[in-house]
């Protein structure tokens, strides 16, 4: 059996900017051709993390809210629904994360805590 293991680095503030360009990429959810909407660039700020997962992605905030968009047909999106969402949806319950990781069909958070 092989494991992979996936460090989450800190992104630097110039690649940060980079992210409000992801609102001018088309994505694939479940094979169908879906355009992200564009989103001013202030809904793009503040990230300090960010954790791509199969179809879907989870930025966490310097606040350490984590917010996820993509394919949400698991729950990984952490928003209590299953719907796919084009624009970043607040994970419930999530106000002191530390570090994300998103794989698969799941994503983490470690929190101040040290709880997961």
């Amino acid at each position: 059996m092989r494991t992979t293991y996936t460090k989450v680095l800190p992104i630097p503030r110039i690649l940060l900017a980079g992210v409000a360009l992801l609102a001018t990429l088309v994505t694939s959810v479940a094979g169908t051709p879906l355009e992200v909407k564009k989103a001013s660039a202030a809904a793009f700020t503040g990230f300090s993390q960010v954790a791509a997962g199969v179809e879907y992605t989870c930025a966490m905030k310097t606040d350490g809210t984590v917010w996820c968009w993509g394919a949400n047909s698991n729950g990984q999106l952490g928003d209590g629904t299953t719907t796919d969402r084009t624009r970043p949806v607040q994970v419930v319950g999530i106000s002191s994360a530390t570090q994300i990781v998103a794989f698969s069909g799941k994503a983490c958070a470690l929190k101040s805590d040290t709880t997961v």
